[in-house]
This record gives structure tokens, sequence and C-alpha cells, in this order.
């Protein structure tokens, strides 16, 4: 979602009128939930996705139509489902709400809102809010930014009039005028310990998943970005020395796969201290074993020791550094959606 705001902006900017098509409202059988966003340019270029197919399709058409009039509208649309057992081709489909939302190239405010509402993911999160009023000009889009305490950018949005719809789930209430709330959640990160084969290959999927990861280790010919183009930082030090600089949040994940046995207990040991929402290590079932023991034996419950993910990854079959790095992104991807 940063990256998404951050891309908005740059566009607005360099004066180039967009689309915004936001997932409002979902029911019945969809490919993506309320809340889901894709970006659409001139050109017909789009990043993100609002769940592909014809829907998708139908919906960049329309959106193309929109931008060359400078409009904003909100639309349903229909999906196709799977084919029902009791009825010859009978198909079950859903129904998706989208809001399509006009921004003019070249508007500093626009342009302003986006940066500050990805400012909102990379520090402590917050809620993008939109009130949608039909006018003689068509939808009339007016936004809202507030981290739960104050609102920026409208000031005609209160935050009495935000508190109902501030969820850790998207909301939309359907009428004159119509409202839309979605959280802005703080920008997950990924702390991968160890620069060896398998972390290389884990960082290439990484950078696919547009999860912001840094790597650490004490090998500067291994931890640089040549190994790892797609990492926002390299940290060249000793991974439990680096570990306890860093600031871990609640949404951040821990994946320790150090060329040391005991590099990676003291990584787990600190790791335990964090509320980081997933912690991971590589190695055999003996190694995680005797990593087991040795933490209970230093206090730590069973409790917290069943919060570390090992022998990492979901159980695939995996052999290959590439294979093993697909089941942790996958289970990476598990730990996130059950969140």
């Amino acid at each position: 979602m940063k990256r998404l705001y951050t891309t908005i902006a740059q566009h607005l900017r360099q004066g180039e009128s967009a689309m915004l098509a936001t997932v409002l409202r979902v029911s019945g059988s969809t490919p993506r939930g309320a809340g889901t966003q894709m970006l659409l340019l001139p050109d017909g270029s789009t990043s993100g996705t609002v769940g592909g197919g014809e829907m998708e399709f139908s919906v960049i058409q329309l959106g193309l139509a929109l931008l060359g009039e400078g409009r904003s509208a909100v639309r349903s649309f229909h999906t196709l489902g799977a084919r029902q057992p009791d009825g010859p081709g009978a198909i079950c489909g859903g129904e998706v709400t989208v809001g399509l939302w006009y921004l003019p190239g070249g508007d500093v405010r626009f342009a302003t809102l986006f940066s500050d509402a990805a400012a909102l993911c990379g520090d402590g999160g917050g809620w993008l809010a939109l009130r949608l009023q039909s006018g003689a000009g068509g939808l009339g889009v007016e936004p809202a930014l507030t981290d739960g305490q104050a609102v920026s950018f409208s000031k005609s949005v209160t935050l009495a009039e935000l508190r109902p719809f501030l969820w850790n789930q998207p909301v939309y209430q359907s009428g004159e005028p119509a409202w839309f709330c979605m959280p802005l959640p703080r920008e997950r990160k990924t702390y991968l310990f160890g620069a060896g084969h398998v972390a290389r290959k884990l960082g290439a999927l990484l950078g696919v998943l547009e999860t912001p990861f840094a790597v650490i280790d004490d090998r500067p010919e291994l931890c640089c970005k040549t190994a790892f183009p797609a990492a926002a930082r390299c940290i060249v030090d000793q991974p439990s020395a680096a570990l306890a600089g860093l600031s871990i949040g609640p949404e951040d994940e821990i994946v320790t796969m150090t060329r040391s046995h005991m590099t990676d207990y003291a990584v787990l040991e600190q790791a335990l201290r964090t509320g980081a929402a997933y912690i991971g290590c590589i190695g055999s079932r003996e190694k995680i074993a005797m990593i087991r023991r040795r933490l209970g034996e230093a206090g730590f419950s069973q409790d917290d020791i069943a919060r570390i993910h090992a022998p990492i990854g979901l159980p695939i079959g995996a052999q290959t550094p590439a294979e093993i790095a697909v089941s942790i992104a996958a289970e990476l991807i598990q730990s996130r959606r059950k969140a």
C-alpha cells in the first residue's frame, strides 16, 4: 500500500492524471476483498488489481472513460463463480462495488494526500476515509486522513464523523453521503538473518511480493545489494548484535538462517522477546530440538517457544534453496492471512 500511494503521488506531481479504483464492498463469490485498490493511468497501464478477468476489464474500460471526462463514480460489477451441482450450467457469482476516483494530474493537494498516506503506512498506521456525495457535476469525493487522534487533509470531515468507521477492516456505508474508510496499517518488514543460498532466493521472492526486507550478515561479500537487489537495507554486522538495535513491530517478521546453530539460537532468544508477528528458523529437526531445549532451559515457556516456526516453511517436500525459499514465502503469506 505504501508503494502504491508513493507511485500515485509521483504521477500526480509529474502532471499525469490517474484513476484509483477501490473495492468498496463485496458479496458472494469474489476474487478480492474490500479495500483492494488498482491504479489506472491514461495509457491503460495499471498497478495492483481488483480481481482480474472480465470484471477487472470492465473496471478498466469504465475507468478510462471516466478519466477522459475527469469524473469519479461508484459502480457495481458482477463476477462469475463456481458451477452449482443442482442446476445445469447454473453459475453462482458475486457482486463487487467499486469506487473510481479521478485524480487530476498536477494537483499538489492530492499528491500531498497520497504522500501523507504513504507516510502513515511507514509510521504508526492510520485510516484513509472518503466521503462520497452525488452532485450536479457527478460524484464528489472528499478524502481525509486520520491516525485516530486527529484528522488531516480535510477541513470539513471531523473525527466525530469518522469514529464509527475506524475499524481494522474496510467499512462502507451507502447513502447520501456515503462513507468508505480503510485502515492504513503500519508497513510490514521482514528481517532475514543470514545471507546464504536460501536467503538470496527468499529475498528475490520478497521483492516479487513487494515486502520490504532487510538482510543481516557479518560477511560483506554476501550481505550486499548485488546479492539482494530488492533489499531495503543490507546490514553488515553480527546477527544477534544487529537485532538488539532494531525496532521490531507487531507486524514484522524474523527469519533466521545463519551459518551457525549458535547464532540462530542467539537470534531466536532475542526474537522471542519482541512482539514480532512471525519468527522462523531453518534447520534439521535435531537442530530445532536442541534449540527448543536450550530456550526452555533459558526460562522461556512452551507458549513462547511455540511461536517459532521450525522447521521453517510449509511441508511441500522442498529440497533445493529455491524450493525451500518458496515454502518459506508460502508460510509467511499463510501467517499474514491468518493474522
